[in-house]
């Protein structure tokens, strides 16, 4: 993320600060099929405050290791109750 290596993010999510980033997705399997490049994207995320991104991938064909991330972001509530968002009508 943002040219760091994070350790065990599968297990330990790695906190974001709100805003631009750019963060490198590899995917694995057991077996070696295509080049290191098909393994390998990046994306471009502008993280909201008080929201937390669970990336996967979407697989197209696994013979050919052709898939691409998705995002799906989740509001953390304990984060938005102690500090409210301001919003347009704020």
């Amino acid at each position: 993320m943002d040219g760091q290596t994070t350790l065990n993010a599968r297990y330990y999510p790695t906190p974001l600060t709100p805003g631009k980033h750019v963060i490198d997705v590899y995917f694995s399997t057991d077996s070696v099929v295509g080049s290191a490049d098909k393994h390998h994207k990046t994306i471009n995320l502008d993280a909201a405050p008080c929201t937390r991104y669970r990336i996967v991938a979407r697989y197209e064909s696994l013979t050919h290791v052709e898939w691409t991330p998705v995002i799906y972001p989740e509001p953390i509530g304990e984060c938005i109750a102690k500090f409210p968002q301001k919003t347009a009508q704020n």
